[in-house]
């Protein structure tokens, strides 16, 4: 694996973590939102958890090692376009996705 890979990884697990950490808000006792927990996209995390539910919106948006598996598809698949695509790349992206899971998990638990 080169080192464009390992850095391809770390770039895609910060951007799910970011997008994660961005889409969060809080609710009161009363079930409204509190003001001042309100991320950049929480709106988007309240669309999807009302629109598709929970399960449906952990990739989307709620669950940042769930996130892998849609997230990396256009990182991964850019960088594929621009440095050549070929059956390794096919395969590299079958090992990519478990990898950023577990990467975003690392990465994410560290944070907190």
């Amino acid at each position: 694996m080169s080192i464009d890979v390992l850095v391809l990884l770390l770039f895609n697990s910060l951007l799910i973590i970011g997008l994660h950490r961005a889409s969060v808000y809080y609710t009161g006792e009363d079930g409204s939102i509190l003001e001042d927990t309100k991320g950049s996209l929480w709106r988007v995390r309240r669309y999807c958890l009302g629109r598709f539910g929970d399960f449906w919106s952990k990739p989307l948006i709620t669950c940042p090692s769930c996130m892998a598996s849609l997230h990396s598809t256009y990182v991964f698949w850019m960088w594929a376009y621009f440095s050549g695509v070929s059956v390794y790349v096919a395969l590299l992206y079958l090992m990519y996705i478990p990898a950023l899971s577990g990467l975003t998990y690392i990465v994410n638990n560290k944070i907190d």
